[in-house]
């Protein structure tokens, strides 16, 4: 997208392109009003060869029906529709962030896992705006029926400020609907649906539940449930209604959290959650004692981090779009012409117009009363999601927000903090710091983590029960050779790369990689983990080989990612340059301060060809720290 010119559209200015999807192209946008006032917005534009099919139009209408009724802080919300020439709109909220695809796909590639509570703080607060979707009613009080039916991690938004929304009502079945939806006509993403939908059955709000609950499984495992090689193979495991625990695939997944996932997957719906409330209901007392702003604000500082490079590349972006647009309403009243502000796109108009009026239209009122509606509109529940700052408030102090399963001793770097099944504790130093948690008769879970400043960090530690020892240990030495009698002890070779990893059997440290371990009883399944400073800890089972036989058990270890640093540019004397980073210009220019930038090597080239400076300085970024280039014109 980075070839993009920005472009005047009607009354807006599409200052970024976010993406191209197979039915319509997403831009931020911009709108300018009186008082320097800026507006941001998404525009959605159906794409120009579609717009000749009903079908499609039919389906953008809906989306702008069904949505534009909708006002709650979990639903993206809908602004503007409209058709400029052969190109029909919708004009949104702009929600600065990612969905859950996006999410995923960047843990996959970074071979990390999103933490358990997170994943049900998004699902929580998704299942807020579907509980208000499927109550949803008209001015005379009827229900208006509205079933997303296209839930999947691509339709869940969540903000870098974790504000989480659901998105695209674009084939939702509403009673208010322009053309009625056909049953047995399947609409929707295969692997997403429900038993029912698939089935051609009439639908109702819990196969939303159903479709919510697979993302639920995809969050927790990061892998796909239902995805194959084929539509058929994947509507066929669907049907089959064997799915399998999230805590089977992946073993870090809390059992707590278990039933909760495997009733929304129930294939029976009456089985099923039958209402987004009930499932909000049972992810508040999974995530108790924390409260849902507690999570939103270390999911706040996770995204941040997750995305640091993301974030900056896409406000330089943003800010560059923006001032080509500043510059053509310069000109534009430089020369005496109307800016497009006053020109009216809309077709369509919302059937509640006093609760849902469009924001854009308001462009003409008084600065004041522009103000106060403002104030208003946010108090209900509006949220704006303009660039992050570019030099946020340093805080020094993070803290870790810890539950034992069951109730255990927990150490925080050799520290005791008590026996319970819940520590909160605040003013840590950012950092790595190491967890433990111990209980009699149970295998001791530890857990590694890396704090950054102003972090609230949920870490939940799970006890495996110690299998009781009946019989004292048997000896070592292997059965003599000439009896029949099948050898007790197997051997086992463990190795990772890199080495020198810690390898706990059962708990019980054996040794660093590469090392021999002769005590492994034959055909006994053991609890595995390789732990080694600056990387993932990596927890798996084996089961022993046959008495007398050797095997080996290998690992890759991936390397925890470092945590961003700082670039600040400084000119000596005063003036402005423009700054590029390994080749790349940065949407703003020196000087600059706080600018987020990946640790290790780079080169920083500053250019002002008035002043007759050009300078390339090679620097290292270290984490958690500020690199100043001082230059001298």
């Amino acid at each position: 997208m980075s070839e993009f010119a920005p472009e005047a559209f009607g009354k807006y200015y599409l200052v970024d392109k976010v993406a191209v999807g197979g039915m319509a192209e997403i831009f931020k946008a911009k709108t300018f009003s009186h008082g320097g006032f800026e507006n941001l917005v998404v525009i959605k534009r159906i794409l120009q060869h579609l717009g000749e099919r009903d079908d499609f139009v039919d389906m953008f209408i809906d989306e702008a029906k069904v949505s534009v009724s909708l006002q709650h802080e979990n639903i993206v919300r809908i602004y503007d529709f409209g058709k400029l020439g052969d190109n029909y709109f919708i004009a949104m909220e702009c929600v600065e962030g990612k969905d859950i695809r996006g999410i995923l796909r960047k843990l996959a590639h970074a071979g990390r896992r999103l933490p358990p509570e997170y994943a049900a703080y998004l699902i929580h607060e998704a299942a807020k705006g579907l509980e208000y979707a499927h109550r949803k009613t008209d001015r005379a009080g009827k229900p208006m029926g509205i079933i997303h039916r296209d839930i999947s991690p691509s339709n869940i938004l969540a903000s870098y400020e974790g504000v989480v929304k659901v998105a695209d009502f674009g084939i939702a079945k509403a009673e208010m609907n322009a053309r009625e939806t056909q049953d047995g006509v399947l609409k929707g993403k295969f692997e997403y649906m429900s038993p029912e939908q698939i089935r051609g059955f009439e639908l109702d709000q819990r196969a939303d539940l159903f479709s919510l609950g697979t993302v639920f499984w995809e969050m927790l495992t990061v892998a796909r449930l239902f995805k194959t090689g084929s539509d058929v193979a994947t509507l066929e495991k669907i049907r089959s209604g064997n799915y399998p625990s999230p805590c089977d695939v992946e073993k870090t997944v809390p059992r707590a959290i278990e039933p909760i996932v495997m009733r929304l997957l129930e294939p029976d719906r009456d089985k099923r959650y039958q209402t987004a409330g009930e499932l909000q209901a049972d992810l508040a007392r999974f995530l108790a004692p924390q409260t849902v702003e507690e999570l939103r604000q270390g999911f706040t500082a996770w995204m941040q981090r997750l995305f640091a490079e993301e974030i900056a590349e896409e406000s330089a972006r943003l800010e560059a779009g923006s001032e080509v647009a500043r510059r053509q309403r310069e000109a534009a009243e430089a020369a005496g012409e109307a800016w497009p502000e006053t020109q009216s796109t809309s077709t369509i108009r919302p059937s509640q117009p006093a609760a849902v009026l469009p924001w854009i239209l308001v462009g003409g009122l008084p600065l004041v009363l522009l103000l106060l509606l403002m104030v208003l509109m946010s108090a209900g529940g509006l949220i704006w999601y303009s660039q992050l700052p570019e030099a946020p408030v340093a805080v020094s102090g993070a803290e870790l927000v810890i539950q034992a399963r069951p109730s255990a001793r927990i150490e925080i770097d050799g520290e005791e903090q008590g026996f319970s099944d819940f520590v909160r504790i605040r003013d840590l130093d950012p950092g790595r710091h190491v967890i433990r948690a111990t209980a009699p008769g149970y295998l001791p879970d530890e857990r590694e983590v890396l704090l950054e400043p102003g972090d609230s960090l949920p870490v939940t530690l799970i006890l495996q029960r110690e299998a009781p020892v009946a019989v004292e240990e048997p000896k070592e030495e292997p059965t003599p050779v000439g009896n029949n009698t099948p050898a007790a002890f197997a051997k086992v070779v463990f190795q990772t790369s890199p080495s020198g990893a810690t390898v706990l059997v059962d708990g019980r440290p054996v040794g660093e990689t590469p090392v021999t371990w002769t005590k492994a009883k034959a055909q006994k399944s053991y609890a595995l983990s390789f732990q080694l400073e600056g990387y993932d800890i990596v927890r798996t089972t084996f089961v022993a080989p046959q008495g007398g036989q050797s095997e080996t058990v290998r690992r890759e270890l991936r390397e925890i990612p470092k945590a961003p640093g700082k670039l600040s540019v400084a000119l000596v004397g005063g003036g402005w340059a423009n700054v590029y980073v390994d080749g790349a210009k940065l949407g703003k220019p020196a000087p600059l301060s706080g600018h987020p930038l990946s640790a290790g090597p780079h080169k920083v080239r500053v250019e002002n060809e008035a002043l007759g400076l050009d300078q390339t300085q090679e620097i290292t970024v270290e984490p958690d720290k500020t690199t100043t280039v001082r230059v001298n014109p």
